[in-house]
């Protein structure tokens, strides 16, 4: 394979990687049926020269073949390689080819090709054009160059913009489906000799930076020759150590975008140099090219038939392209795990508004997860996964988090998926026992803000919630005490989660834990309220009526009933409504018979909090539930006096 690089004035390195074969991308492809089957020499194309790097060119078949085989090369037309086309005769053999017309040669070398199924696009490789001498010849490099298909023949559109005077670019091999092309080059950057690298081209000829196919296709060995089959399969040439010898084929399955472990062609590689290989669209005829015992000339080219696909089942991609709602533009980087979906597991309802995109999702935690995959730089991932349905959860800092069902039994093979650019976290709200620490399963939240929120068959709750936004609602459940909730993004912990207690009834018998003496102190924490309201509840009204009997029993106590928040909020809002609700408390006291001079209702707010969990300091949600609370304190019993009940 080095006389290939020689007219180029590139040598090349004999440094190998091994590469064991990969059992997962082995099972793609029908191997037996390679070692089975003899490959036949094309005598009709082949030379006492160099023929190879055969190229479909719909019912044609172009190819490259040597004009001498002298040891120095010249620019004249009478020596170097060119490329040739052979027409099928009757019998559906091809013929001998003649030149391909219609491209001015710029140099003695036109070598490896390809060309789109419609016909509109080629791509040669060839020298680049310098000034002539003998060592100018041998330090030229190769380069792509571009033809577009016209009604007068073809148009020469310039070279690829990737060419260097500084490196090799050659071997192109065109992808219809991605409008991307394949190619060789040792280009800096490169893990070895020959790389292969890729390029998109996106409208009217404009390409993207070069992207390396990776360390799984190229390594310190030469890397050259690929193909591409079905959008998915790669084949190429290497002379890579675990070969049979010289040049070797392989072949490689892109899934999840990125290309695997290589496959060795066992049953087409032999101990000389195997090179250039191409399959039809069905995927049982195979040409490549050999330098084999037998042939013709240097290196000849061969067919192989048979009798099903060489592929034995094909790799399912899907692409996903995750897109910014505000300005339509793609998004790079996006986290995104799929989680498999099953009817009986959950059940998907989706929301959505304007600035928010949620999903009402069901015990999708206990399925496994897959993979984590990130969009590239177009916003895109293209990935393979098992048919089924599943769950896309898409995330990034600064964009709200993104939940969709996506089916890949059906037909659509892509997908797009909004990104709506807030700060938001999203959390789980999960209610425990205030003593127990259980986790409560049955409740009812009714949320105050309108927000949307995923809602769990065992009771847990997820919300997103931004900056600058406080969740507010209320909870009940069956045996526990009725609550207010205000939840603010500072609040949410790094697992999304906020844990909230909740107290149980409490049965209290008359006059049990009350206070009597002068300066004595209690926690009502019974007394709840609706959310923004001061109106009692009937769990208040209860203690309220068993404080009453108290101080009927003790007619000569006078207390002070004062209610508290915590820090959240604003200062002068929970002021005035703590002090409200203390008033609202004294009234109903006075309804049941307790003198109005006897009860002071006074409203704390924030201002007397039992822990740290003040203005800018991070707590739990139950440290601040500790300030949330009902006091009362006696501040003067005077002794001696009657005793007086219901007025007896």
């Amino acid at each position: 394979m080095l006389r290939y690089f020689l007219i180029i004035g590139f040598c090349c390195g004999f440094v190998f990687i091994s590469g064991a074969q990969n059992n997962t991308d082995a099972a793609y492809f029908d191997l037996e049926k390679l070692r089975t089957v003899k490959p036949v020499n094309v005598s009709q194309l082949n030379t006492d020269q160099y023929e190879f790097s055969p190229v479909f060119y719909q019912n044609e078949l172009m190819y490259v073949q040597s004009k001498t085989d002298k040891k120095r090369f010249r620019l004249d037309d009478d020596n170097g390689f060119v490329l040739k086309l052979s027409t099928k005769d009757s019998t559906g053999h091809f013929i001998p080819g003649t030149y391909f017309g219609g491209i001015k040669a710029e140099g003695f070398f036109d070598g490896p090709s390809s060309i789109s199924s419609d016909g509109k696009w080629l791509f040669v490789t060839r020298n680049q054009h310098i000034s002539s001498g003998v060592k100018k010849e041998r330090e030229q490099k190769l380069g792509i160059f571009i033809y577009r298909k016209a009604e007068d023949g073809w148009v020469q559109q310039g070279g690829l913009p990737v060419n260097s005077p500084k490196y090799n670019v050659c071997h192109p091999a065109w992808d219809d489906q991605h409008s991307r092309l394949y190619f060789a080059s040792d280009m800096p950057g490169s893990f070895g000799g020959m790389d292969l690298y890729s390029v998109r081209m996106t409208g009217d000829q404009n390409w993207t930076s070069p992207e390396n196919l990776g360390p799984n296709i190229n390594g310190p060995s030469n890397d050259c020759f690929p193909f591409l089959n079905q959008k998915y399969f790669l084949f190429f040439t290497s002379d890579r150590e675990g070969g049979k010898g010289g040049f070797d084929l392989y072949a490689s399955v892109n899934k999840n975008g990125i290309f695997g472990q290589p496959v060795t062609m066992d049953g087409l590689n032999t101990t000389s140099d195997d090179l250039s290989m191409i399959l039809n669209e069905t995927g049982n005829s195979i040409y490549f090219a050999s330098s084999r015992s037998g042939g013709k000339g240097k290196d000849d080219i061969y067919n192989l038939y048979l009798e099903q696909n060489l592929m034995l089942k094909t790799p399912d991609f899907t692409t996903v392209k995750v897109i910014n709602r505000e300005n339509n533009k793609p998004v790079a980087g996006v986290k995104m795990l799929f989680k498999p979906f099953s009817a009986g597991d959950a059940e998907i309802v989706e929301t959505n508004d304007s600035r928010l995109s949620l999903v009402q999702e069901i015990e999708l935690g206990s399925v496994k997860e897959s993979d984590i995959f990130y969009s590239g730089q177009n916003g895109e991932l293209n990935l393979y996964l098992p048919s089924d349905q599943y769950v896309l959860i898409a995330e990034k800092d600064g964009f709200g988090v993104s939940r969709r069902l996506m089916d890949f039994n059906s037909e659509k093979k892509e997908h797009t998926v909004y990104l709506d650019s807030i700060v938001c976290k999203g959390f789980e709200i999960i209610f425990e026992d205030g003593e127990t620490g259980e986790k409560i399963n049955k409740f009812h939240l009714e949320p105050v803000s309108s927000m949307q929120f995923i809602m769990g068959k065992d009771g847990s709750l997820t919300y997103c919630l931004a900056k600058n936004q406080e969740f507010l609602g209320e909870v009940t459940a069956d045996g526990y005490y009725p609550r207010d909730i205000r939840i603010t993004y500072e609040d949410i912990t790094s697992e999304g989660q906020v844990r909230i207690a909740l107290d149980k009834i409490a049965v209290v018998e008359e006059n049990q834990q009350l206070p009597v003496k002068a300066g004595e102190t209690i926690v009502l924490r019974q007394i709840y309220y609706d959310y923004n309201s001061a109106d009692l509840k009937s769990e208040a009204v209860l203690t309220l009526d068993q404080l009453a009997n108290h101080m009927l029993r003790y007619p000569g106590m006078v207390i002070e009933l004062s209610a508290h928040t915590d820090a959240r909020g604003k200062e002068s809002y929970n002021q005035g409504l703590s002090l409200k609700r203390a008033q609202n408390a004294k009234i109903y006291l006075v309804k049941k018979g307790i003198e109005e001079k006897r009860v002071v209702a006074t409203g704390y707010g924030e201002s007397r909090l039992l822990n740290h969990c003040k203005d800018g300091v991070k707590c739990s949600e139950q440290e601040h539930a500790m300030n949330r609370r009902t006091e009362v304190m006696v501040l003067s019993h005077e002794e001696g006096l009657n005793f007086k009940y219901n007025g007896e």
